[in-house]
C-alpha cells in the first residue's frame, strides 16, 4: 500500500457462512495472534464508545469541566452496570443469547412496569395516592 508503506494483513474467512475479517495494520514486526488481540481490544474499545455515545456521553456540551467530569463517570457506571445486567441475563438463562445494550435497557423498563403495576395494584393507599405517585409535573 502506497501511502500506509508495508502493511500486514490477517484474513479470517468462515467456510459455513463465508463471513470474511480482514485485519489490516503498518505493525509489521507482530505475529498472527498479537495483530488478532489488538483488534480484539480494540473492538472492546470501540464497542464501550458506541454503547457510552447512546447512552449519552456524545450529546453532553457543559460550560464547567467538572460537570463533564462527573457526567462522564455516570456514563461509565451506567454502561458498567448495564453490561453487568446483561451477563447475568444470559448466565442465569433469563435469554438465550448476548442481548444488546438497547434490549437490556428495554428489559428493565419492561420489568420496572411490571414491578409498578403490581405496586399499585397490591397498594392500599387511596387511590388519590396512587395518581400522586403516577403524576410527575
Amino acid at each position: 500500500m502506497p501511502t500506509m508503506s508495508d502493511v500486514s494483513m490477517v484474513v479470517n474467512v468462515k467456510t459455513k457462512t463465508r463471513d470474511t475479517h480482514l485485519l489490516c495494520t503498518d505493525l509489521v514486526s507482530c505475529s498472527v495472534e498479537e495483530i488478532v488481540g489488538r483488534a480484539l481490544w480494540r473492538r472492546r474499545i470501540e464497542d464501550f464508545y458506541k454503547e457510552a455515545k447512546a447512552l449519552g456521553l456524545g450529546e453532553s456540551r457543559f460550560r464547567e469541566s467538572e460537570a463533564t467530569l462527573i457526567h462522564a463517570h455516570l456514563v461509565v457506571l451506567a454502561s458498567t452496570l448495564l453490561d453487568t445486567l446483561r451477563r447475568r441475563l444470559l448466565r442465569y438463562s433469563i435469554v438465550k443469547g448476548m442481548p444488546s445494550f438497547k434490549s437490556t435497557v428495554e428489559w428493565i423498563r419492561r420489568r420496572a412496569m411490571r414491578l409498578f403495576m403490581h405496586r399499585v395494584r397490591n397498594s392500599t393507599e387511596p387511590f388519590r395516592s396512587i395518581l400522586r405517585i403516577i403524576d410527575t409535573k
